[in-house]
This record gives C-alpha cells, sequence and structure tokens, in this order.
C-alpha cells in the first residue's frame, strides 16, 4: 500500500500500525524539480 500526502508524524504512525509500507508527503519532503530529486537520491 502506498500512502499519499502524510503531512504529519501522527498520520505515518497510524499507517506504519496499519502495515503501509511507502508514503510520500510533505512530512518526508516538499515537491523537488526531478534534478533536485536525483541528486537527493543519490546522496542519501
Amino acid at each position: 500500500m502506498v500512502a499519499e500526502g502524510v503531512d504529519a508524524e501522527e498520520q505515518a504512525k497510524v499507517l506504519r500500525l496499519l502495515r503501509c509500507d511507502e508514503m510520500q508527503g510533505y512530512l518526508f519532503s516538499q515537491p523537488l524539480p526531478w534534478v533536485e530529486m536525483t541528486a537527493l537520491l543519490e546522496t542519501g
């Protein structure tokens, strides 16, 4: 399951309890241009 729009740690905690294995949203990063996202993934 993938959850979109995760903006708060409390949401992430509930999703983890529901065994959600992938999340995205402002809790993790603001939207980035492709070049910046690629650099972020390469550097970890």
